[in-house]
């Protein structure tokens, strides 16, 4: 009898927590068995054009944070720039310049020693060339939120 009780209370957490996945929010990409990675969908903002994805995954000591964009070629002289945003207390920080890859995709992989996985937006800029990696966000072209 007490094998039964067992059995069903087994039961009942694994599908306890079966449903709080699906309702979390998380997606588990399926071969990652340490970190959870989290995806957003990133969106043009105001007259830009484009999309793209970003994850990101925290596994205790290693911040993962990538960038996948479709954007048309900036101007010879613009780059785009990456930044990731904590709402409270407000805080951004820069997470590089996105470089355009051999299948045309402007991408970013950005690691860090730090957690920050309450930077929960994600905003794509174009910058000023001459300005370089100046900290001052210019111009958002994407936008997304995990």
């Amino acid at each position: 009898m007490n094998k039964i009780w067992i059995w069903a209370l087994v039961i009942i957490v694994v599908g306890a927590l079966g449903w709080w996945f699906t309702q979390s929010g998380i997606e588990v990409i399926p071969g990652d068995s340490v970190d959870q990675i989290e995806k957003a969908s990133l969106e043009s903002v105001g007259d830009f054009s484009g999309s793209g994805m970003a994850t990101r995954s925290y596994d205790g000591t290693n911040y993962i944070h990538t960038v996948t964009a479709q954007l048309a070629d900036p101007s010879v002289d613009k780059f785009y720039e990456g930044w990731l945003v904590r709402a409270l207390p407000f805080k951004f920080i820069s997470t590089g310049q996105l470089n355009k890859d051999a299948s045309g995709n402007y991408v970013l992989d950005f690691f860090a020693n730090e957690d920050y996985s309450n930077y929960n937006k994600v905003v794509i800029t174009q910058e000023t060339k001459s300005l370089g990696l100046d900290n001052n966000p210019e111009d958002h072209v994407l936008e997304g939120s995990f």
